[in-house]
């Protein structure tokens, strides 16, 4: 008896998976069009992906990819640390480690155009194509110096750079304005 129940369920499955195929057809006085592969069709503009203002369920960021992770590392002077984390929603967390203002976590909204504007400068900087690890020659790596750790994901394409010294120009242009950017949402936190 549960075989049979469990033919009839799949059986009742199959059925409407293939109704829902047919509902896609639209009827025409010379026959179907198939609307997902008519011509002229255009793709709707995408829904913005970032929020407009953050609530708590907002902050809950074990489903969120992050799309930009930076900090500076400490050095054996008084290097400022911290880091920005920015998420698939566009909230911003932003923990500030020692020798900067402010100390500790805030959590901030970065706008859409802002990541625009951030991708644009990192396909200029070539982003994706530079080398993980700068120096590249590992040896010359100076530990008092403080790292600048910089981690960009789009279009499922994800990069790391270590940054100690002799990066390109390109990217300390780019690091540059990446922390412009993030460090101006602070000053509109109190």
């Amino acid at each position: 008896m549960l075989r049979f129940a469990f033919l009839i369920f799949i059986g009742l499955l199959l059925t409407s998976a293939c109704h829902r195929k047919n509902s896609q057809r639209m009827n025409h006085d010379n026959g179907s069009v198939d609307l997902d592969n008519q011509v002229g069709n255009t793709n709707p503009d995408p829904l913005p992906r970032f929020i407009t203002w953050i609530g708590f369920k907002d902050t809950l960021t074990e489903r969120l990819d992050t799309l930009l992770f930076m900090n500076r590392t400490a050095c054996f002077g008084f290097c400022p640390t911290f880091d920005f984390t920015l998420f698939s929603n566009g909230v911003v967390l932003y923990n500030g480690i020692q020798h900067t203002v402010p100390l500790g976590k805030k959590w901030l909204l970065l706008k859409e155009s802002d990541w625009d504007e951030i991708m644009k400068l990192a396909r200029m900087a070539d982003f994706f194509e530079l080398e993980n690890v700068y120096p590249v020659n590992q040896r010359e790596m100076l530990v008092d110096l403080p790292n600048i750790n910089i981690l960009i994901k789009n279009d499922n394409k994800r990069k790391h750079i270590l940054d100690n010294h002799s990066a390109p120009a390109k990217l300390k242009t780019l690091e540059e304005a990446v922390e412009n950017k993030l460090k101006a949402l602070l000053s509109d936190v109190k």
